[in-house]
């Protein structure tokens, strides 16, 4: 997964040959609020699959968005979307953006990110039930590590997490280049890395994120 958060990549060559470094591309719509028709023509562009979000600012969102902006974005870009992100506490608060996405057959990936610390494997796992029981379609953590604790966390949720229900799990921080190694070997459905430029400490450029899972999984 590579994802895009500059505006002169976006309207250069850089999402039309995404191809070449990651398997899906990640367009954060709130890193360009003012530019959703050049967006959805990038999104219509891209030769390999695409993933929408508009992040939340308590979560990382970028420009400050309220909910209101970010339904207006997902609204006018889910049509040219294979996947949709939206924050598993964000989910109560736009049921037309789901409902948008159900009747497109946009699969759901309700995620949780935290900056401050790893939560417990209790919460995670409480998250990933109600993001479950609302029907999203995967459930998506990217939390920062501070201790070979906390990466032990992240390692326990995967061991405990349903068989049958996809989760992304990701660490930012100093340990995050081998959390994101690790966890992806572990069978983490989606592993995020950069295109334009790194987003979250420890990430990966996308292409070299790729390559490195792929010898790991023996696709090499």
């Amino acid at each position: 997964m590579g994802s895009i958060v500059n505006l002169a990549f976006l309207t250069g060559s850089g999402a039309a040959e995404a191809g070449e470094f990651c398997d899906i591309v990640e367009f954060r719509a709130d890193a360009f609020p003012d530019s959703a028709a050049t967006l959805l023509s990038a999104m219509r562009a891209c030769p390999v699959p695409t993933l929408l979000t508009a992040r939340c600012p308590g979560e990382g969102g970028l420009n400050a968005l309220s909910l209101d902006a970010r339904r207006g974005l997902f609204t006018t870009l889910l049509p040219a979307a294979d996947l949709l992100d939206v924050e598993t506490a964000t989910l109560p608060d736009l049921p037309d953006v789901l409902a948008l996405a159900r009747g497109l057959g946009v699969p759901v990936v309700a995620s949780r990110h935290d900056f401050s610390g790893t939560p417990t494997l209790r919460s995670l796992l409480e998250t990933l039930e109600t993001a479950r029981a609302m029907g999203a379609d995967a459930a998506k953590f990217a939390v920062t590590l501070r201790s070979a604790g906390d990466l032990k966390t992240l390692i326990d949720l995967m061991e405990q997490r349903p068989p049958d229900f996809p989760v992304s799990v990701m660490g930012m921080g100093e340990l995050a280049a081998v959390s994101r190694l690790l966890l992806a070997k572990l069978g983490s459905c989606l592993n995020y890395g950069w295109l334009d430029r790194p987003t979250v400490p420890g990430q990966w450029a996308a292409g070299r994120l790729r390559a490195v899972i792929r010898e790991l999984r023996g696709e090499a």
